[in-house]
């Protein structure tokens, strides 16, 4: 639930994906923030996992399902794709920010 979450506070707008994922890996000692872990697993396979927390447990807000459910309907998957929280180059490098920024732009964010 650490996905779901790092997401709410990134949609308050209290800190930005990159200083969530930067705070998790010096803080913690976590090799990949919760954006970047999300993207290497595959968004596809976040939404069905919360789909699971939310319809079935109770757990979380909707807001972070229904989020990442618009980033897999418009083919934001993650790393396999090179496109999900971050875009990647051919070699797998972050090179900038992915789908939240188009995202707020159409405001669906």
């Amino acid at each position: 639930s650490m996905i779901n979450e790092a997401l709410c506070i990134a949609m308050e707008g209290t800190a930005t994906i990159e200083d969530i994922d930067t705070t998790m890996k010096l803080g913690y000692k976590m090799r990949r923030g919760p954006f970047e872990l999300a993207d290497k697993i595959g968004l596809d396979l976040i939404a069905v996992w919360m789909d699971y927390l939310y319809k079935e447990m109770g757990a979380g807000s909707a807001a972070p399902y229904r989020l990442i459910s618009k980033l897999v309907n418009a083919g934001h998957l993650g790393y396999k794709t090179r496109k999900g929280f971050y875009k990647y180059d051919e070699q797998g490098k972050i090179i900038s920010l992915g789908a939240l920024n188009q995202l707020k732009k159409m405001e669906l964010f």
